[in-house]
């Protein structure tokens, strides 16, 4: 705090306050600027500025280019009413189909047995364990 006596109202203060604004450019004037505040404005600034920077890691790492990440994999949802049937010695696909969908043609009730459990071809052996849609 500066006092000022009366015949040095006009005169311009030979000190410098340190609320002046700092010269400079770019990085060095932030500097400046952080240099002059206080304590507590000191670790608040840093506490921002590492709330930023996590943030930005955060984002670089967990944010791939479908946006999420592991949004690679493909997850296979099964329904409560999908049934897990133990393939029987005799069974076809084509069995199956008939027995479990009855609405369905029997090319659909395949295409759905086969899209459900990954399934290439028609080919299944006994004691495999199949999901039933």
């Amino acid at each position: 705090m500066q006092i000022h006596f009366y015949d040095q109202w006009d005169k311009p203060s030979t000190n410098k306050s340190n609320t002046e604004p700092p010269k400079g450019k770019g990085l060095t004037k932030m500097i400046k600027q952080v240099a002059l505040l206080d304590g507590n404005r000191i670790q608040l600034f840093f506490i921002a500025v590492g709330i930023v920077t996590a943030f930005i890691f955060s984002y670089l790492i967990f944010a791939g280019d479908y946006g999420q990440a592991g949004a690679h994999q493909q997850v296979e949802v099964f329904k409560p009413q999908d049934l897990l049937y133990t393939v029987q010695k005799g069974d076809t696909l084509w069995s199956i189909a008939m027995q479990h969908y009855p609405e369905l043609t029997t090319e659909e009730a395949i295409n759905k047995i086969q899209q459900k459990n990954g399934l290439g071809g028609t080919t299944i052996q006994a004691g495999q364990t199949i999901w039933l849609p």
